[in-house]
């Protein structure tokens, strides 16, 4: 028997067909402990896996924000090459400077090109 809190891997192997490998670690600096599961189907593999992995303190190690509040959703415009729903604030930071502005956009905009490197 084992127990999911010691749990430390859940991986999909190809030692043999529909197969995942599972090592627990009962306390630490402990020589883990590794079994494999067999199964019928990939569907079934990955319905086990995903559920020992959400049960497992590895599921539940990174959770959703709390006390979160949505107050702007910005959105962008396919068609007009533009931004959607920004505050008033916002819309001269992204949109650059006008013909009438005098100094420059104070936002940089930066692009990484990952063909180049540059």
């Amino acid at each position: 028997t084992f127990q999911l809190r010691d749990l430390t891997t859940v991986e999909r192997t190809d030692l043999k067909p529909f197969c995942v490998l599972l090592k627990f670690t009962e306390r630490p600096g402990a020589r883990p402990k590794t079994y494999l599961l067999s199964f019928e189907s990939d569907q079934e593999l990955y319905k086990w896996h995903d559920d020992m992995y959400d049960r497992s303190a590895l599921g539940g190690e990174t959770s959703g924000p709390s006390g979160f509040v949505h107050h702007v959703h910005v959105g962008f415009d396919p068609m007009t090459s533009g931004f959607t729903g920004l505050p008033d604030g916002w819309e001269q930071a992204v949109s650059g400077p006008t013909a009438n502005s005098e100094k420059p956009n104070s936002l940089t905009w930066h692009v990484y090109d990952s063909t180049s490197g540059v």
